[in-house]
């Protein structure tokens, strides 16, 4: 009985090894990392961390990607709400790898962001400044087994913005960026765990003063 036990579990653990690297190469041959996300699960517990979502936070925390470096007067002599930090909203998702049951899954707790700036589109004539990658300091999140979970994180603070402006970063111009996240974990075991994600963004002198009320 004993040695059946055996012979069962060593069979299940080639299986689902099997079933794991098959994933993993699946995965690792989709190369969007936007919405779709990539799957930075472990698979000790097989859990598959995924960024399924960023949603960019303008002025009054709606959706938008533009992303406002400059501050100027509105018609009614009041300046526009431009210059804030623009975050954005993050939904993170734990959901076991495929064959893999509920019960054998494991919370997972983020503990280290960072944003890597890529210049995607820069205007004839406009200037763009290469952005340095941003470490986002804060306390640890948990993103519960076989759920999701939205979470607010900087996007493009005013440092960052203050940075593109001081680098000779144009006004008038349109740019386009990408914000990469980097979020570095670990499962219930302390098992690391990594996954990424991007949004792009436009910078620009953006007239929010109807969008404000202004």
């Amino acid at each position: 009985m004993g040695n059946s036990n055996k012979v069962e579990r060593g069979l299940w653990g080639i299986m689902r090894g099997a079933i794991l690297i098959a994933f993993f190469l699946g995965v690792a041959s989709c190369g969007e990392i936007g919405g779709s996300g990539q799957c930075g699960g472990s698979e000790f517990t097989g859990s598959c961390l995924r960024i399924d979502r960023i949603e960019p936070l303008g002025a009054e925390d709606k959706e938008t990607s533009n992303v406002d470096v400059a501050l100027h007067l509105c018609p009614d002599g009041k300046p526009e709400k431009g210059l804030f930090d623009h975050n954005a909203r993050v939904t993170f998702s734990n959901h076991p790898l495929p064959g893999v049951d509920k019960e054998d899954t494991s919370d997972i707790e983020l503990k280290d962001f960072s944003i890597v700036y890529t210049v995607n589109y820069c205007p004839a004539g406009a200037t763009c400044p290469p952005l340095k990658t941003l470490k986002i300091k804060g306390d640890s999140l948990s993103v519960p087994r076989d759920s999701a979970k939205d979470i607010i994180l900087p996007f493009v603070p005013l440092a960052v913005k203050d940075e593109y402006v001081n680098g000779g970063g144009s006004l008038s111009h349109v740019p386009s960026y990408s914000a990469t996240y980097t979020v570095i974990g670990t499962d219930s075991f302390q098992n690391g765990v990594s996954v990424k994600g991007s949004a792009e963004f436009s910078v620009a002198d953006f007239n929010l003063c109807t969008a404000t009320g202004s």
